[in-house]
């Protein structure tokens, strides 16, 4: 088998393809290269982004607007159309879409170009939350060439869409060829493999270590998933703290872009292991977990990471704050709201049930399927927080 470097893992790290994972791998931080389009960056960003976590996304539309039109470069216009889909405006969305997905330059073979830009565009919609859309263009991507990375890809969008029928098939035909492939690919197929409940022959695939500790975060990251699933949290919570402790020492901050990836990996980690540590009591922990995790741009793992948040805060009684940023996350994402609004009234009325929180979970999951048994476990737990006496009045307030 050949030697899988930390090169060849940073290739299979952008899986997700998304624009800045072509240039030659170099450490994360400190002496990175910014690329010429960050270093043009004005304001509009950091405000746009800013705005939309806020959950005021109807004002950092035109800011991300404004980016776009001023770069013209492919992570500000997909940004933007991430934006206009959850703000419920597809066909301007699908159009911007469409047009990065069919650019290129003219030293591309067609071939390559096709491919490339469809994974493109495909990965950002995985990370925005909206598979079913990523389905068509990972599809794209995948027709053109042999490469094992734009198959996962495509199988990763089906399964995360859940078309469970085409997902198995697709993985059928990889696992035939699997055999072949070097540890990160095997590692992405397990991966799926899990998610379609095929255990065993995700285990096989996982067996053999990486020699690479890049290489081992993306291993333990999914192996971890086998242990979550069986509700052993102190099994996965062992593994996911392996997993965190392969991961290079300096992906807390800005990160170049090949390395995006695997801090992006990291970061589910710290939400998996979020769950598991407050499914195993230890709530300062966790809550230190969640506060990384909820920094993620993959709108999964931030949603669950917040919701996570807010169950603490119903815990602990801190209703008013619990609100705010439930009204922040429906703010950011719609698609949010009815369930948000359910939840909100009952938790005010103290007449909750384990069906309240059943929108909620089907949202969450829908966001992307391969964590459905994450939002399983969030929407326990958040579950038994509703149940939480109120605040007490303070004295000012018990005199009125």
């Amino acid at each position: 088998m050949a030697v899988f470097t930390r090169h060849a893992w940073l290739a299979v790290a952008c899986l997700a393809l998304l624009p800045s994972c072509r240039s030659k791998a170099t450490r994360p931080t400190g002496a990175t290269e910014t690329a010429p389009q960050e270093k043009a960056e004005t304001v509009r960003v950091p405000q746009a982004a800013a705005l939309d976590r806020a959950g005021k996304l109807s004002e950092a539309l035109p800011l991300y607007r404004a980016r776009a039109g001023e770069t013209k470069g492919d992570a500000d216009r997909l940004y933007y159309a991430r934006a206009l889909l959850r703000a419920g405006e597809p066909e301007q969305a699908k159009g911007i879409l469409d047009s990065v997905a069919n650019e290129g330059t003219e030293a591309e073979d067609e071939e390559e170009r096709v491919a490339r830009k469809a994974g493109v565009v495909a990965s950002s919609l995985l990370a925005g939350g909206f598979p079913s859309l990523a389905v068509g263009y990972a599809r794209k991507a995948a027709n053109e060439g042999e490469d094992p990375r734009r198959a996962l890809l495509l199988l990763r969008a089906l399964t995360a869409s859940r078309d469970v029928h085409s997902a198995r098939r697709q993985a059928t035909e990889l696992l035939a060829r699997s055999s072949n492939w070097e540890p990160g690919p095997r590692y992405e197929l397990a991966r799926s493999l899990i998610a379609l409940d095929d255990s065993r022959a995700a285990e096989t695939l996982l067996r053999v270590k990486s020699s690479e500790a890049v290489g081992e975060v993306f291993r333990s990251s999914i192996l971890a998933n086998l242990s979550f699933n069986r509700g052993d949290w102190e099994k996965a919570e062992q593994v996911l703290t392996t997993a965190e402790r392969a991961a290079p020492p300096d992906l807390g901050g800005r990160v170049s872009g090949q390395w995006r990836n695997v801090k992006r990996e990291l970061l589910s980690v710290r939400l998996r292991r979020g769950v598991t540590l407050l499914q195993l009591g230890k709530q300062s922990e966790a809550i230190a977990e969640l506060d990384q995790a909820k920094k993620s741009d993959e709108e999964s793992v931030r949603s669950a990471a917040l919701l996570l948040l807010v169950s603490s805060r119903l815990s602990g009684g801190r209703r008013a704050e619990a609100f705010a940023s439930l009204d922040a996350l429906s703010g950011h994402d719609p698609r949010f709201e009815p369930s948000v609004a359910a939840l909100k009234a009952a938790v005010t009325t103290g007449s909750s049930t384990p069906d309240d929180l059943v929108p909620l979970e089907r949202i969450l999951a829908g966001q992307d399927a391969y964590a459905a048994f994450v939002a399983k476990a969030v929407c326990d737990i958040l579950g038994h927080s509703m149940t939480a006496p109120a605040p007490a009045p303070t004295h000012a307030s018990s005199r009125l």
